[in-house]
């Protein structure tokens, strides 16, 4: 919604809460990318959105399918939060892309890389009091259940997306991120209606046992 729409008390509303901080995760969340790491490799039959060269020692090709939606999504949500992305991939790899998601717009308030996160048994832990120590004004987007388990009560699951899929995520979560904003606390509201298990130190164990990270 376009608060210059609001109503005197919605517009009061949000001066008292004040804004809030919303962390996007990136491979999945808002795009997939594909990385060619020689000419025989195939692509998928679905044209790209962009392609960058990753300054490796290989100069792998990286072919980025931006998820349907991502860019009036960003629009939308960059007036109603301060935007940071998290993601688990490297500066080197992750920066590039997600310039071309911003389209020199200046919509991120902050990046944070593999670098940044919180290393727990082997598993990258991307933590919103890292994006903002203010829990109650900060939550995530992510497609990772990990990562929403770690944030239990200042999360939110996306389903990951797929190339060629015909996608509407990014579309359907908008009116509920227009309406989050208005309240006092996001874990009043997130604690209730996704009820992540918070991780352990042996949840952690197990997960790292069953897949490779």
């Amino acid at each position: 919604m376009d608060d210059e729409k609001l109503s005197e008390v919605s517009k009061r509303r949000l001066e008292v809460v004040g804004k809030k901080t919303l962390v996007l995760d990136m491979d999945e969340t808002l795009m997939t990318a594909v990385i060619q790491r020689c000419q025989r490799q195939k692509l998928p039959e679905f044209p790209y959105d962009h392609k960058l060269i990753l300054q490796r020692h290989d100069a792998s090709a990286v072919y980025v399918y931006k998820r349907p939606h991502v860019d009036y999504f960003l629009d939308c949500v960059s007036k109603w939060y301060d935007l940071v992305i998290f993601t688990a991939s490297t500066s080197n790899y992750a920066g590039p892309i997600l310039d071309y998601l911003e389209r020199g717009k200046g919509i991120l308030r902050k990046r944070l890389f593999r670098e940044d996160c919180i290393d727990v048994l082997g598993l990258k832990a991307k933590y919103v009091s890292l994006a903002s120590p203010d829990l109650a004004n900060v939550f995530l987007l992510d497609d990772s259940n990990v990562e929403c388990r770690f944030n239990a009560g200042n999360a939110i699951k996306i389903s990951s997306y797929v190339i060629g899929k015909r996608d509407q995520e990014l579309i359907n979560i908008l009116p509920f991120l227009d309406c989050l904003r208005f309240t006092q606390d996001v874990r009043s509201v997130l604690g209730l209606c996704t009820r992540f298990e918070c991780l352990t130190t042996n949840h952690c164990k197990l997960i790292k046992g069953r897949r490779p990270i």
